[in-house]
């Protein structure tokens, strides 16, 4: 069974803000080390119809990192490295701890058994690797978004399914590798 991406975003607010330190934690070293608490919440189409009388199906999207995190970038004055974003390099967030979360937000046919219909799971992409931009090290845990587990009925189509994802982590820059 493949895993359908969905990329239309019917709305995202996002909240990005500086990680409270403990009291036995160090500061960071650099502004790069400051870890930060990031929200994401919105709504995607899925569209989602069954082929059979119940089907479980999967889907997998990728809210809007690049937004907040140049929000943070510009409003905290966190250097950039050299070169253009989307080019030389890309934004990231290597995510050390998450919290997602989905449900279906719309569907079709009023007339439909709800008893068969609904989010089953969700759960974290697997993470991405890349290279810091400014050591040329390896970065583990890069959010890659969520999958979503839906299991569809015949006779309902699942429209849209909201999300609340809330990542504690790193703003990174990865290197774009042309191979």
């Amino acid at each position: 069974m493949a895993i359908a991406q969905l990329t239309d975003f019917l709305g995202q607010n996002w909240l990005i803000t500086p990680a409270a330190l403990a009291l036995s934690d160090p500061k960071p070293r650099d502004v790069h080390d400051q870890k930060w608490l990031l929200v994401l919440s919105g709504v995607v189409h899925a569209d989602l119809e069954a082929d059979e009388v119940n089907t479980i199906q999967e889907v997998h999207f990728i809210p809007d990192i690049v937004s907040p995190c140049d929000y943070a970038i510009s409003h905290h004055g966190i250097p950039r490295p050299p070169g253009a974003e989307g080019f030389q390099y890309n934004v990231a967030f290597q995510a050390e701890l998450w919290a997602p979360f989905a449900a279906v937000s719309s569907s079709y046919n009023p007339d439909a058994d709800w008893d068969n219909l609904g989010v089953k799971n969700w759960r974290p992409s697997p993470f991405r690797t890349g290279f810091d931009m400014f050591t040329g090290n390896s970065i583990h845990g890069i959010f890659d978004g969520i999958i979503v587990k839906c299991l569809v009925s015949s006779d309902v189509t699942i429209g849209d399914i909201s999300y609340n994802i809330t990542l504690l982590g790193k703003i990174v820059f990865t290197q774009i590798r042309i191979t």
